[in-house]
């Protein structure tokens, strides 16, 4: 765990350093997400993204982003909601030269999830004349922060020498599968995502 902090630590080091003064890209999107831990799925909902990214040479780039999303859950006996916010350094590999309009992509990164929410568990019991009502319910909530590792793919769609939009698909795990002491979630937590992302140049491609 010590080790992996670190290697987050440098990466994110190494991002943001020269990205700060040299940024080549700045992009945000927005998609949709559904979250789980080991044992139930905590709920589905929006989620929006933003971030800057570095290319390096002709099929490389490194991005830092960071993402939020609200994740809602109602199965009539259990009620869920979980806000998880992903901070994530991560390498890409373009598969097309810069020069094409669409570029097939594939990532991988690490990153921090920090995920807070709660459990609504709802009771039944018996009423007048042994028919079910409505009982007290009961609530949980949990805050939780674990490093996570990504995977992720699309494509990159040139519609300007500026801006570019991008579909794609991510999956967030956590990297830790031992329980924190009072915790109601059930590691490692698991979010996937889908959605569009425009990338704005910060000066055109030559």
């Amino acid at each position: 765990m010590r080790h992996l902090t670190g290697v987050i630590l440098i990466a994110m080091a190494v991002l943001w350093g020269p990205v700060s003064v040299q940024a080549q890209t700045v992009f945000g999107g927005a998609g949709w997400t559904t979250g789980w831990d080991d044992e139930t799925n905590l709920g589905k909902g929006v989620v929006l993204d933003g971030g800057i990214g570095q290319p390096l040479g002709r099929h490389l780039a490194v991005e830092g982003e960071l993402s939020w999303a609200r994740q809602v859950r109602d199965s009539g006996y259990l009620a869920a909601v979980a806000t998880p916010l992903v901070g994530t350094a991560r390498l890409a590999y373009l598969f097309q030269g810069p020069e094409s309009r669409a570029r097939v992509f594939a990532s991988a990164g690490l990153g921090l999830l920090h995920s807070t929410g709660h459990f609504e568990t709802r009771t039944i019991l018996p009423g007048p004349g042994g028919f079910p009502i409505d009982g007290p319910s009961v609530r949980r909530d949990w805050s939780m922060t674990q490093p996570a590792f990504e995977l992720g793919a699309g494509v990159s769609i040139k519609s300007s020498d500026r801006v570019s939009f991008r579909p794609e698909v991510r999956w967030t795990s956590t990297t830790s599968s031992s329980r924190p002491s009072g915790s109601t979630l059930e590691p490692p937590l698991w979010d996937i995502r889908a959605g569009v992302t425009v990338e704005w140049r910060v000066r055109p491609r030559t």
